[in-house]
């Protein structure tokens, strides 16, 4: 990459230079979010600097609105895709979240960038049919030939959608399309479009532009939640942070979709990583890989290895020409420790000063895993301090903050001091928009710019500018707040999406947008659990599947992950119903994990391992299930790996567990797990991964129960329910459909042994069953070569 990349960078650099003149310093943005002098610069540590500028600019923005005491989310909107992120707090640590590894199309760099989240749900997202499902993204239309609107030939996409609804107005478009280049948006096209696709779903135009807008935030919104709640992050009283060209489009509708009550739009939102270019500092890091036990002594000796990184870094960044002087002030210093449990691979940062003891990093430890992961576990060996790390930011050389306020300050002074005392607000032109619960509604269209200090607006109205155009939402209100920032406040709490609460039982967009949510959810699962567990198997293979389901324990959904892994796991979750309904297992609490691999009841061999959790949202009995199953690399028995070729008994394939309860009130039982295996004749070879692994099941089990609690919350029990069982009749007709295409057959297969396997496989079209009969196949063997169904316990 670097090799490809650099020429072209190198080149453009040096154009820009000889503009400049070679008295003038020049500085490049990096995907880490901090300045970087050129002749120190690699191409593959910009690749994502233009998001990272955005969100230095959303964080600048924040601060300067007087939000840097609450969450700051980010959501950066433009034509190809949607850029998210999220911090505690618009504080200088919030730019010091930096991953040291990106991936960006399909290849691992090593590239420090800050913690972004981009998706596949811009203005350019296509809208198409597959089937009878409305799918938005995540191919994109791009410039050329672009969206429907545009009279190049382009297909139907999110900001066709906003033009059929009147939330984008077709006088406010420049005249630069057509042939000539000289027309402006076609929006007969547009109807047209919309209109075929109406016919084929039974909706009207209007829905089918309203589902594919909740879609595509649905999908921003699961973006965000990855990067905030299944981090642990608590987004309650935070901000929502819009910008880009289709930021101002959708934020009340993201916000609604998040529990946000306020909306902030910079006067530059449109072109904010420009902005936050402004904001960005040089800054230098450096580590020191320690690998050690935490100890009084290890932390005593810290203070001498941080005055060195420290004088490291100050010194490069001298060499760079952003050293401290008098005038620009004292470099910011910042010390954290990398920790994590013995058995587990994940590591977490957290600041550390000399001020802080064993006991505090302990105590400071548990609580920030309890929170990300939803466990923690009474550490029997000292925690692991894998790395330290000195960061030295160079001081602010010119406060474009305080500038840009200032100015802005001056700007809504002035014009407050010639406007009379009690000016009366003009009459607004006013437009068409379609509304979700009342339809075509005559609204306001203001100019951002006419717009006075203070001056409330109440929604629905549209907000136009030069770089985009602003949707109130109905039960929203704008205000504009010190230096031109316009503030998006709910004038009431959310009750659920409005367009969700008036669909029928059979509205097949409203069954997409839960069928997304509910697969969204899996997903989210999913990448927990890679992110937190430590063999090869699980967090490199990706051999682990995790899914949701219902109270009765039938699948509702699961992300596509491993196949083989969900055809049983609903005969595990129901086998646990099963013995807590005769009391062989304890009745199941909130917080509970229970692990099962039996193959009699739901397992598959006895390395697949499935963690089985309940989900607690009104009541004392179970909601919904989530359960994750990973394939671990060692569970003991005569051979390492999975079904040893000379085993006999299902002891000599290893530890076998049924409904064994693994977690209670969120306090991990890792001692009764290893008793289950001490009286194993060998038992597991490597217990620390295999604990560790189980712990990131846990983890991606409460990512789920989170992510449902919250689904819940927001659309009601009895909705969701109705929902999971709409999604399993439709899957019931999509195998019935199947079985129709299918013919009789009968399989022969002569193995090693001299044995034989036979299957006959017939249909029952009236009750549209399969028969398989297995008649002929050989009796039960000596060996392990056995036909599954001929196989008693």
């Amino acid at each position: 990459v670097e090799g490809a990349v650099h020429p072209v960078l190198d080149g453009y650099l040096q154009q820009v230079q000889g503009a400049l003149g070679a008295a003038t310093p020049l500085q490049v943005m990096t995907s880490s979010g901090a300045l970087q002098a050129q002749d120190r610069l690699q191409a593959k540590d910009t690749i994502l600097s233009g998001p990272a500028a955005g969100m230095v600019g959303a964080i600048a923005a924040a601060r300067m609105a007087g939000f840097d005491g609450v969450p700051v989310l980010g959501f950066d909107m433009g034509g190809t895709s949607t850029d998210v992120f999220c911090v505690a707090c618009a504080d200088a640590q919030a730019l010091r979240q930096v991953k040291e590894q990106t991936e960006i199309a399909g290849l691992q760099l090593l590239a420090p960038r800050l913690p972004i989240e981009t998706v596949a749900a811009g203005g350019g997202s296509v809208l198409e049919l597959q089937g009878e499902r409305l799918r938005v993204g995540p191919r994109s239309a791009g410039a050329q030939p672009g969206p429907a609107c545009y009279r190049a030939g382009g297909p139907l996409t999110i900001t066709d959608a906003n033009l059929l609804l009147g939330r984008l107005q077709v006088d406010r478009f420049p005249a630069v399309f057509g042939p000539s280049g000289d027309l402006p948006p076609d929006v007969e096209v547009v109807r047209h479009r919309f209109a075929e696709l109406a016919a084929v779903l039974g909706q009207t135009p209007e829905r089918v532009a309203s589902g594919a807008l909740q879609l595509a935030v649905e999908t921003m919104a699961a973006a965000i939640r990855r990067v905030s709640l299944h981090r642990g992050e608590d987004i309650r009283g935070g901000v929502l942070v819009a910008y880009g060209g289709a930021g101002g489009q959708h934020a009340c509708r993201l916000a609604d979709e998040l529990g946000l009550n306020t909306v902030l739009l910079h006067p530059m939102a449109g072109v904010l990583s420009a902005f936050g270019m402004g904001q960005a500092r040089q800054r230098c890091r450096r580590q020191m890989h320690l690998g050690a036990a935490l100890s009084p002594e290890l932390l005593a000796a810290l203070p001498d290895q941080v005055k060195r990184l420290m004088g490291e870094a100050q010194e490069t960044l001298h060499r760079q020409g952003d050293g401290a002087d008098a005038e620009a002030g004292e470099p910011e210093l910042w010390v954290s420790l990398a920790l994590r449990y013995p058995s587990a691979e994940q590591t977490l940062v957290l600041p550390w000063s000399a001020e802080q003891g064993v006991d505090a990093v302990i105590s400071a430890f548990q609580a920030s895993h309890q929170q990300r992961y939803g466990y923690c576990i009474d550490a029997d060996q000292a925690l692991i301090v894998e790395q330290l790390n000195v960061e030295v930011t160079a001081p602010q050389q010119f406060d474009a903050t305080t500038a840009a306020k200032a100015t802005a300050t001056a700007t809504t002074t002035a014009a407050a001091e010639k406007a009379e005392p009690t000016p009366e607000v003009q009459p607004s032109p006013q437009v068409s928009m379609h509304l979700e619960l009342s339809g075509w509604t005559q609204v306001p269209l203001l100019n951002r710019s006419a717009l006075r200090l203070n001056q409330r607006i109440a929604g629905p109205a549209l907000i136009a500018e030069a770089t985009g155009c602003t949707v109130l939402e109905p039960g929203w209100q704008a205000r504009v707040a010190e230096g031109g920032t316009l503030l998006l406040e709910r004038s009431h709490p959310a009750d659920g999406s409005p367009e969700l609460a008036q669909a029928g039982a059979h509205d097949p967009l409203q069954a997409e947008l839960f069928r997304h949510r509910f697969m969204a959810i899996a997903e989210q699962m999913g990448e927990q659990l890679r992110q937190s567990s430590r063999s090869v198997n699980i967090r490199e293979r990706l051999d682990f599947s995790c899914a949701l389901f219902d109270a009765t324990g039938a699948l509702v959904a699961n992300a596509p992950h491993i196949p083989v892994h969900l055809g049983s796991m609903g005969d595990s979750v129901r086998d646990l119903l099963a013995q807590v309904a005769i009391g062989d297992v304890a009745p199941l609490q909130p917080g509970d994990t229970l692990l099962s691999n039996d193959p009699f009841h739901g397992g598959t061999h006895l390395p697949d391992i499935t963690a089985i959790s309940p989900v607690f949202c009104d009541g004392d009995q179970p909601s919904f299930f989530v359960a994750s199953r990973g394939h671990h690399a060692d569970v003991g028995g005569i051979a390492p790996g999975s079904m040893p070729s000379f085993s006999r008994t299902i002891a000599d394939e290893g530890l076998l567990l049924r409904n064994q309860l693994f977690v209670r009130q969120g306090r991990v039982l890792a001692a009764d797990l290893k008793a289950v295996w001490s009286g194993m004749a060998t038992p597991p070879r490597n217990p620390p991964e295999l604990l560790a692994d189980l712990q990131a099941q846990v983890a991606a089990n409460q990512a789920g129960i989170v992510a449902l609690q919250s689904l819940v919350e927001r659309e009601g029990q009895t909705l969701v329910q109705r929902q999971m069982n709409l999604l399993q009749q439709d899957a019931a007709r999509s195998v019935q459909r199947l079985l129709l295409r299918l013919t009789d057959a009968r399989h022969q297969l002569a193995l090693d042994d001299g044995s034989c396997l036979v299957v006959q496989v017939s249909l029952d079209p009236q009750r549209q069953r399969l028969r398989l009969d297995f008649s002929g196949t050989s009796p039960q063997r000596p060996g392990n070569f056995n036909a599954p169904l001929a196989v008693t316990r």
